[in-house]
């Protein structure tokens, strides 16, 4: 048997959460379908672009996504955040996975290697609706960006809610501020959207987590804005500020009338 030419780089190994049941459940074939035909668009999308430099693999459900040593992470977090909004529109149902840095083997559906196994545990440590990133990766940056943050329990997790921000930015622009608002709106609505489909099921808590992952977003506003040479008053700031999500706002259903 020939060697094994592994490369370095960064792999995602992502959980796609409560697929099994609905694969399981006839009654969602029709959903099931939409998503084996989306991951098929997926994969050759990125998988026929040299240019993305990010490879994708699907199986059972499990999606694993790898980049070459020459890539940085924000493709591979954009590729993330693009996957699981559509998958969610179709589905209701979100990621957990773990990046790990290192040696791996990726051609076409086949993937396997150390940092693909690596990946794996990470997100099998992950237990909420969360991507946890390795410590060494997140160490290894020069500055820490808005994607990615240090949760309560120490673990560095990539942060969905950042690259939400861009979604009313067209590819290769320059955010506005009336594109940044409406996109810190729609990302309000989705994440309160996810709690409330779960709040009252045996894992809310695994959803709870993106309220998390949007207040810590709130939090990162003002340096976000600054970067893009965007200006807010303190008035504007304050109501941004009031935005932050807590379990108050499940109190009251009328947020969904």
């Amino acid at each position: 048997m020939d060697k094994i030419d592994y490369i370095e780089g960064h792999v995602a190994f992502i959980d796609i959460l409560g697929f099994s049941n609905l694969v399981l459940d006839k009654d969602n074939a029709d959903k099931v379908k939409d998503v084996t035909e989306f991951v098929g668009k997926f994969q050759y999308f990125f998988n026929s672009s040299p240019k993305l430099r990010t490879k994708v693999a699907f199986f059972s459900d499990s999606i694993v996504l790898t980049t070459d040593d020459t890539s940085d992470l924000g493709m591979l977090f954009l590729a993330i955040w693009i996957a699981e909004s559509y998958l969610y529109s179709k589905t209701g149902l979100l990621f957990r996975g773990g990046i790990s840095r290192g040696l791996f083997y990726h051609n076409e559906a086949i993937a396997f290697g150390p940092a693909i196994i690596n990946s794996y545990r990470l997100e099998n440590q992950a237990n909420y609706s969360r991507i946890i990133i390795q410590d060494e990766i997140v160490n290894g940056l020069p500055e820490i960006p808005a994607s990615i943050f240090k949760d309560i329990d120490g673990k560095y997790c990539f942060n969905p809610c950042a690259i939400g921000m861009l979604r009313n930015t067209p590819d290769s622009t320059e955010p506005t501020k009336e594109q940044f608002l409406k996109s810190f709106e729609e990302e309000r609505e989705f994440v309160l959207k996810v709690i409330m489909d779960n709040l009252h099921t045996p894992v809310s808590d695994k959803y709870l987590w993106r309220m998390r992952a949007f207040n810590m977003m709130c939090e990162l506003i003002p340096d976000t804005f600054k970067a893009y040479n965007i200006e807010l008053n303190d008035d504007e700031l304050s109501e941004l500020n009031k935005k932050k999500i807590s379990l108050d706002n499940f109190w009251d259903l009328r947020v969904y009338e």
